[in-house]
């Protein structure tokens, strides 16, 4: 065996472990920017899950019922915007992506200059008498 043959078969041989290790990288990265994606899926859903809870709770109340609930104010240590556009709606912006989240058979009204946030939020179910027609309204 010639020398030259042999430095051409190493270089061959070197050549496809790169590929193969960059190929297996690749997927590999893959793989775990999907399981972080799933789990930001999470959370935002978690925190979503005590948005629905709050809102079915003061709905299955009666009138003048009032709770202060708390969403948190970052999620993994990353902080987050927490809205409601047209009441029917609940929009969370995180790490550079936007969840939009209908809430089902109600409205969540702002009132009082109340706004959905991260942090300290206070629901209200206000009743008018004359025609017994309640709202769900967010006053802090």
């Amino acid at each position: 065996m010639r020398k030259g043959q042999f430095a051409f078969e190493f270089v061959v041989l070197v050549s496809f472990v790169i590929i193969f290790t960059s190929i297996f990288l690749v997927i590999i990265e893959n793989d775990y920017a999907k399981s972080q994606q799933l789990k930001h899926d999470d959370q935002i859903n978690k925190v979503m899950r005590i948005i629905n809870t709050e809102v079915d709770l003061a709905e299955a109340s009666p009138g003048g019922y009032q709770r202060t609930f708390y969403l948190p104010t970052a999620i993994d240590g990353t902080v987050y915007n927490v809205s409601s556009s047209d009441n029917i709606d609940v929009i969370f912006d995180y790490n550079q992506k936007t969840y939009v989240y209908f809430l089902p058979n109600t409205t969540l009204e702002n009132a009082k200059g109340g706004v959905l946030k991260p942090g300290s939020n206070t629901i209200y179910k206000n009743c008018t008498v004359l025609n017994s027609k309640c709202r769900v309204e967010l006053i802090s």
